[in-house]
């Protein structure tokens, strides 16, 4: 990207140094670009508050950039890509593959640019099994693919497609670096990181098994247990990204049966062990949080049922983000009806694995909160596998039309379960009322003043008698009877058009 002095620029992640000529940052803040020379790792920045002057690594820096300018410079390094390119087809050496990894950390807009580039990703495969001798240019093309990976099943899939093992095995050969490498050797260290977000990103796939093996496994917990190494002495401080990489992989393998299975092999006491020291030892919240959600999985807790279980449990809402403001509407209503809700409003500080796995311990029953977003976070999932764990009881609530269609561990666990319509503002109230039959009296606790759920047409607040409950209960079935009879008939159309499509097929062989 063509950047010039007097550029503000917006540091994408916090660093910390005792060096006098480099500056320490938090992510958000802004600077003045100074100095920079195309291709080098740092520059000059000036502070936009004390104008105190320093070096900034540009990897940890983009562009702040008018929509206008920011479109015109994309294009600018759209055009220069199909010939770069096309030198890295004829030549793959540091001349050819170093412009267009320039180009990816210049800014999130290249990366999502590059990402559309169909010949790229393949082309970059295609170098690296080639098996290449070690050198920097092999290195800048791994960091290059691992800014490419968008964590796709079809993305991991090209990736694999060929010679898998061949992949795998060049992958893994790159995580170890952080134990050989320099500590100044940034490049390489990064190259390690970059090979082990693409294993992540395998790990979260369809495809989890090719990096589910002894091999890997081996490997990242030799990384992780070495206290000696690179991501260690930069453990404590807050840029260190390195360490949550390697972390993450066994959060992402306990959200599979086989990733279970094989994390509780021959290596694992060893998995816990190193699990439980980068969850003690080390001074960096995220890895933290992805060693506890490993380790939530990997030894459950023993719950409390009968306290859980008692009117004092809670009513925990698992939402995610985009849909905050409704997982608020449903909190507030239900507190007026004398439930106590635990939501997580601020986002949780400190071990927040911890503390969501105290909230689903202590959880009456859980209100799951489907969405697509829901289905892709990795916090959220971690949740509602935790909850089917522990058994611990939950009701499904839509939040949009289309939950019917997610599929996965969401798909499992609705399975028969009757859920709840909140797709719609103008399903709130009914969906309130089906919400509260069918809690019942789980989650309210004996210290709030009860409010009981009040039926419209009438002006006072009292327990809704028994011939009240039997209606509800009778509105209820008569909808599911609906749902049934809606399913049935997709069914019969499916079988027409199988049936048509036999025939067609039977008169093209004829």
């Amino acid at each position: 990207m063509d950047l010039q002095a007097g550029v503000q620029m917006l540091a994408t992640t916090s660093f910390e140094n005792e060096n006098a000529a480099k500056l320490s940052y938090k992510r958000g803040q802004r600077f003045e670009l100074v100095g920079y020379s195309v291709g080098a790792n740092w520059c000059v920045c000036r502070r936009l508050d004390t104008r105190e002057e320093g070096k900034v690594e540009v990897a940890n820096l983009e562009p702040v950039l008018e929509p206008e300018e920011l479109a015109r410079q994309v294009r600018l390094m759209q055009a220069r890509v199909p010939s770069l390119i096309a030198a890295l087809q004829e030549k793959f050496d540091e001349t050819t593959i170093g412009p267009l990894l320039a180009i990816g950390n210049s800014h999130g807009a290249a990366v999502t640019m590059l990402r559309k580039e169909p010949m790229l990703d393949s082309l970059l495969k295609d170098i690296v099994t080639a098996d290449p001798p070690v050198s920097e240019a092999l290195r800048q093309a791994m960091r290059l693919l691992g800014l490419l990976c968008n964590e796709s099943d079809e993305h991991c899939r090209r990736l694999l497609e060929g010679d898998q093992t061949r992949m795998v095995a060049l992958l893994t050969r790159h995580l170890s670096m952080h134990d050989s490498a320099p500590l100044y050797d940034k490049d390489t260290r990064s190259c390690a990181t970059a090979c082990m977000k693409i294993v992540n990103a395998i790990a979260r796939s369809v495809h989890f098994s090719a990096v589910c093996t002894p091999q890997v496994i081996d490997t990242v917990l030799s990384v992780l247990g070495n206290k000696l190494n690179n991501i260690h002495k930069e453990a404590p401080n807050p840029r260190a990204y390195h360490l949550p990489s390697y972390a993450a992989f066994f959060a992402a393998l306990v959200s599979h049966k086989q990733g279970l299975e094989a994390l509780k092999g021959d290596s694992f006491q060893r998995v816990i062990t190193t699990l439980h020291e980068v969850k003690a030892d080390i001074d960096t919240p995220v890895a933290v949080d992805y060693a506890t959600g490993a380790l939530l999985m990997l030894e459950p807790r023993a719950r409390d049922k009968s306290r859980a279980e008692a009117e004092d449990g809670h009513v925990m809402i698992s939402y995610n983000w985009r849909h905050q403001q409704l997982a608020l509407k449903v909190r507030d209503r239900l507190q007026e009806y004398g439930y106590t809700v635990w939501v997580d409003v601020d986002k949780m500080e400190g071990n927040c694995m911890m503390r969501m796995a105290e909230a689903v311990e202590g959880a009456a029953v859980v209100l799951m909160f489907y969405s697509a977003a829901y289905s892709k976070s990795r916090n959220c999932m971690l949740e509602a596998q935790y909850v089917s764990q522990l058994e611990v009881d939950y009701i499904p609530v839509f939040t949009e039309p289309e939950c019917q269609s997610i599929k996965g561990i969401l798909g499992l666990m609705r399975g028969t379960k009757m859920y709840v319509d909140l797709s719609d503002d103008s399903r709130f109230e009914d969906g309130m009322k089906a919400l509260t039959f069918q809690l019942g009296s789980r989650g309210k606790g004996r210290t709030v003043i009860r409010k009981q759920l009040t039926r419209v047409d009438m002006g006072e607040s009292r327990e809704p008698t028994l011939l009240e409950r039997l209606q509800e209960s009778e509105k209820m079935c008569e909808e599911l009877s609906k749902r049934i009879s809606k399913h049935d008939e997709e069914i019969r159309q499916l079988r027409l058009l199988i049936t048509r499509r036999r025939q067609r097929a039977c008169c093209v062989v004829s």
